[in-house]
């Protein structure tokens, strides 16, 4: 993936590394993530 803007590099490290951009460690929000999964099978199957 070549990355051109800044919105594509903060998709791509929030997708790799979500629980260390977490600010509290250890938490997740429930639907930050449930969107996230729902963004990355969009673009990776195009479904």
């Amino acid at each position: 993936m070549t990355i051109k803007t800044v919105g594509e590099l903060t998709y791509k490290v929030s997708m790799e590394h979500y629980q260390a951009c977490r600010r509290q460690p250890g938490t997740i929000n429930r639907q930050e993530v449930d969107r996230l999964c729902r963004q990355w099978f969009t673009k990776e199957f195009a479904v």
